[in-house]
């Protein structure tokens, strides 16, 4: 499976369809959510003082706004990362790849192993509370009143 995509220029090349078509919509929705969070921060009084305090241009947009604007798409990643293990069985059926996701459909669904089935299914338990665990490491690293709440 193999995937040419021309951007602005320049060639990217996918070889791995599933992760495309997996991360597809959830780039879409943090991107969207980005935007709208960003033009949210900017109007801030916080933002204003900062601009009157001579700090402007990338530097005013990353340190203040953008800063904010990261919690709840560093929390959505968790859940984006959730929901892509859990339609990976689905893409993989379709696409016939010999995956843990149409592994785990052939041991339910036409083998009856349940051990398999166990097997898979508390692995991906692991890695999504891995996952959001991690999040939640890295949105108290981003976030400073997040760390000053945890830290008391």
């Amino acid at each position: 499976y193999e995937i040419r995509l021309s951007l602005v220029g320049s060639e990217m090349c996918i070889r791995d369809s599933p992760v495309f078509i997996l991360g597809w919509s959830a780039t879409a929705f943090a991107i969207q959510t980005v935007r709208a969070l960003m033009s949210d921060e900017i109007s801030k009084l916080y933002v204003t003082a900062a601009s009157a305090r001579g700090v402007s241009g990338r530097r005013l947009l990353m340190r203040y706004p953008a800063r904010h604007a990261l919690s709840p798409i560093i929390n959505s990643l968790g859940f984006d990362l959730n929901r892509i293990f859990n339609e990976l069985p689905i893409v993989a059926l379709i696409l016939t790849l010999t995956e843990a996701g149409s592994l785990l459909i052939e041991a339910l669904a036409r083998s009856n192993d349940q051990q398999l089935a166990g097997a898979i299914i508390f692995f991906l338990t692991g890695s999504i509370i891995a996952i959001n665990f991690i999040t939640d490491i890295v949105l108290a690293i981003v976030d400073p009143r997040i760390r000053r709440s945890i830290l008391g």
